[in-house]
């Protein structure tokens, strides 16, 4: 809920099952206060490795509510840890998020940049 989001972007609530077979229900409220939720399931779960889940817009009780007008009702997102070095190397990718992908990756390194200052606070 500190880091996570775009730029200027919030997450007002948050629950998460963390482990195979559980559940993601979130909003973000952007900088206009218009706040989206979202939610989603753990396909997997391995620590230190990976995580995919899927990941879909919904309504504020969590039911699915898609993408928009010729994506899937549900994406699949893929997470990846490499460590080396004593550094980690994160690697995000989406299925089905079609033509707004430059806005998928646009959020996720705004958020990476947000968790760089959180994590730089100690």
């Amino acid at each position: 809920m500190h880091w996570y989001g775009p730029k200027g972007f919030r997450i007002p609530t948050c629950k998460i099952d963390f482990r195979k077979g559980g559940r993601h229900l979130w909003s973000m409220l952007s900088p206009n206060d218009k706040q989206m939720y979202f939610n989603g399931n753990y396909k997997e779960v391995v620590p230190m490795e990976c995580l995919v889940f899927t990941d879909s817009v919904s309504d504020a009780e969590g039911n699915a509510m898609g993408m928009g007008e010729g994506m899937p009702k549900f994406m699949d997102v893929t997470v990846t840890f490499v460590h080396a070095d004593g550094k980690t190397t994160v690697t995000v990718s989406h299925l089905g998020y079609g033509t707004n992908a430059e806005h998928a990756k646009l959020g996720w390194e705004q958020a990476f940049y947000k968790l760089t200052a959180v994590l730089a606070k100690g």
